[in-house]
Parts: C-alpha cells; structure tokens; sequence
C-alpha cells in the first residue's frame, strides 16, 4: 500500500520507532488516529458503550443514544437503570463477571427495549478497561442487534418439533397401517397351504384373491407415500402451465373409472395460465379427480365439475362432485396423511390422496379445503394458488 493512503493507525502500528524519533510528525499521526478512531466511533452501526465499574453510563456512540432518541452526551454520567430501568442490573451482572475476572465475555445474548417498544436482541462483546496501574477501571462492550436471528433460530427449532411430531405420527401411522395387508396376507397364506395339503382348490382360490387384494392394497400405499414424498421436497419450478391443457391431460388419464361409473365431467372453457409445477398440479388435479370417482356413491347420473370462482377477489379453484358428501366432523381431518373420507367404507384406497393434494396447494403458496352439507350431498374441494402464480 502506498505510504499516502495509509490511515493514522496503520503508521502508528508500522512506524512506531521512526515515529518516536519525530515528535511533531507522532503527535500529527496520533490526532490523526484518534479522528478515524471517533469517526469509527460515531457511525459504528451497533451499540458501543463505556462503563465504570458501578454501572455509570461514562460515553456511548450515536447509534445506542439514537436507539432511545437521546444524543450521547444526554447519557453520559448517568447510572444504566436510567435508561434500562428492567433490564439495567441483569446487564451488570455480565459487566461484574469481566470486573471481577479481569477477561473478556463474547457472544452475550440480551433482551434489549427497541425503538417503538418492541423487544429486540442485541449480541454483546464485553472486555475490562485498566488505568496506568493495571487496576480495571471499567467494561468497554459493542452490541450488535441479533433480533431477526434469533427469530430465524426460534422458528427453525419450532419447525424441528413440529416436523419431529409429525415424522413420529407418520412413522406410528405408516407402521399400523403397512402390517394390516401384511397381516392378512400371512394370515391367507397359512390358510392356502392347508387348503393345497387338502386338495380343496376352490377355497385355495378364495384364499389367493385375498392374498392379491391385500398385495395390491400393501403396493397401492407404498406408491402414494413415494407420491406424497415427492410432492413434499421436490422444489417447485416457475414454469408457465396451462390448465386447461393439464385438466385435458387428467381426465385422458382417467378415462376409463371416468367411463365404467358413466360420469358426466364439466369444465370450464376459461381455466387460467398459471406459473408452477406441472408435474405438481397434474398430481393435485388426478387425485382430486380420483376422490370424486371413488365416493361417486349411488349415484344414478355422476356429476364431475372442474371450474374457478372469484371469491374475496381471489381466485378459487374448485373439483365438484354430487357424490356421497362427506360428514361436517370428517371435513377438517381428511387431508392429513391416513385419514380417509370413510374409514368405514369398503372402497378401496390408501388415505393419501388428499394429502398429497394438500401438500402440492402448500407448495404453490395457496390454501385448501372442502365444502360439503353432508352425506350424499356431494363434495366441492377448493384450493388457492399464490397470487403471482396466476397469470389468467
């Protein structure tokens, strides 16, 4: 670095003995110093601050003052419960800890009174201040505000034991219902080996159909968790979807349940452009398509209606059906992993359908949920979608 922009301090740290051999130039050089150490001083972002060893405010900088719309010197000399009345003697007791210690205290973490009353959180470095004899006189510390950090930290953990409780629910749920289909399956496969050993093939293919039903279930829940852990971490890709296009593709998939229960589908000519995941939305779509042919009930003419709505002025997106409704009390536990619509009825399914439609609403930034008056009163299942993924 060239000799002329080098700063008062750096000359005084680099030249200290051809310094001292020139008195005018070492006297020029330390006013200089201290300058740059006041203008350091004076527009430090955080909180610095010098303390006597009884607690006395003796100088702050312009940023602690200004945090309680004081000037500096309205501070100075006065004791710290002045101006941190709840939080002053908790604050002294870290100072007395590097008193009477005589080292420093790093990475102190205190509540602090922001401005406009709200609690904030300020990282504190404390280190002891000596006079010429070496007794220790005082506390110098710098404060940095740490507020939104440990926020972040506070929401981080709170995400941990949300997601810890869910990983024990998913695991208590997924090992009870995997051993049903394997349960049954042992239980048949005794019961076809002691039918084969009597010769008795016709209760040996009743057997075996219990076996291939139970198989199919047991594979049917492994696919919808592989499903519902796909929609859950894949991230979400800003790519333009038509939905008209998507809901075409849907029903082309789901042509033939959509054909064997004779069901009527109906949807809107103007469905929007939207900005997501196709692979997402797709999923969401079959599956809400899915539900409504699997509780189509006894229904004589079936109904299916794929549409959107303003509402609030928000646009709603909605699966309607006029199949067998579902109860008030089942409305809001049946998009949790598991929870089917009957848990009482014979039709097959493995009660993540739902979930995986309530995760892939999640990731687009939207919100979901099912209006129905009740048992064969049929079901709407509407869903938001973040207000910038919607293009129209």
């Amino acid at each position: 670095m060239p000799n002329s922009t080098k700063t008062g301090l750096e000359k005084l740290l680099e030249e200290p003995e051809k310094l001292l051999q020139q008195p005018e130039r070492l006297l020029a050089e330390l006013e200089r110093a201290q300058d740059e150490l006041q203008t350091i001083f004076d527009h430090f972002p955080g909180f610095i601050f010098h303390k006597d060893t009884e607690n006395n405010i003796l100088r702050v900088n312009r940023a602690m003052a200004e945090s309680l719309g004081l000037r500096p010197r309205d501070m100075a000399g006065r004791h710290a419960r002045e101006f941190y009345p709840e939080l002053a003697d908790a604050y002294y007791e870290d100072d007395l800890q590097v008193i009477r210690s005589g080292r420093p205290k790093l990475g102190i973490v205190e509540p602090v009174d922001l401005e406009g009353g709200n609690r904030g959180w300020l990282e504190t470095n404390k280190v002891p201040l000596t006079n010429d004899d070496g007794e220790i006189v005082g506390v110098l510390g710098i404060a940095v505000e740490v507020t939104a950090r440990i926020h972040a930290q506070e929401e981080r953990e709170r995400l941990i034991q949300e997601l810890a409780k869910e990983l024990d629910n998913f695991t208590s749920t997924v090992s009870h219902d995997l051993k049903s289909p394997v349960v049954t399956m042992t239980g048949f496969l005794r019961l076809l080996e002691d039918d084969l050993n009597e010769g008795n093939l016709e209760r040996a293919k009743s057997d075996l159909q219990h076996v291939r039903k139970a198989t199919e279930s047991l594979s049917g829940m492994i696919h919808g968790m592989l499903e519902l852990s796909r929609s859950t971490h894949r991230e979400t890709p800003q790519d333009e979807v038509a939905l008209s296009a998507l809901v075409d593709d849907v029903l082309e998939v789901l042509a033939a349940p959509i054909r064997t229960i004779h069901a009527e589908c109906r949807v809107d000519a103007d469905l929007p452009l939207v900005v997501g995941d196709r692979t997402r939305l797709f999923s969401l779509y079959k599956n809400l398509v899915e539900n409504a042919i699997k509780y189509m009930g006894e229904q004589t003419q079936p109904r299916i209606e794929i549409g959107t709505r303003e509402e609030n002025g928000e646009q709603v997106f909605f699966v309607r059906d006029n199949g067998s409704g579902i109860d008030t009390a089942d409305q809001k536990e049946i998009f949790k992993i598991f929870k089917r619509r009957d848990s009482h009825s014979e039709i097959d399914g493995t009660g993540l359908g739902l979930a995986i439609v309530e995760r892939a609403v999640t990731a687009h930034g939207g919100r979901v949920w099912v209006e129905s008056a009740g048992r064969g009163q049929g079901s709407s299942f509407f869903f938001t979608l973040a207000p910038q993924t919607t293009r129209g």
